[in-house]
């Protein structure tokens, strides 16, 4: 039996160019819950927007991470699902300083 995309977890190599606070609209089943919008830039310089809402987040500290910017500039691996063909992040841990030596 084959997953369905939802179940998959993708990894995205990149850096946050900006955040932007969301409300979703009221008809939504995530009304009321405020998310960010995060465009980042992969490592191959193409953008991607991946949405973040506190509760699917398996790593409180990075809510607050991102709404105190400790993320700046910091090259990350993204973990995200993907619903309906929007990315939600699941977590992100930050590249090992290796690891950037190899990719560049």
């Amino acid at each position: 039996m084959t997953n369905k995309r939802h179940e998959y977890i993708y990894q995205f190599y990149g850096t946050i160019h900006s955040k932007t606070l969301t409300k979703p609209s009221p008809t939504s089943k995530y009304a009321g819950q405020e998310y960010y919008r995060l465009k980042i830039i992969q490592s191959d310089q193409t953008k991607k927007t991946i949405q973040v809402f506190k509760e699917k987040l398996a790593n409180s500290t990075i809510w607050e991470a991102i709404q105190q910017r400790q993320y700046s500039k910091k090259p990350l691996i993204f973990f995200c699902r993907n619903v309906r063909g929007y990315y939600y992040l699941v977590n992100w841990e930050e590249i090992p300083q290796q690891e950037k030596e190899v990719n560049h």
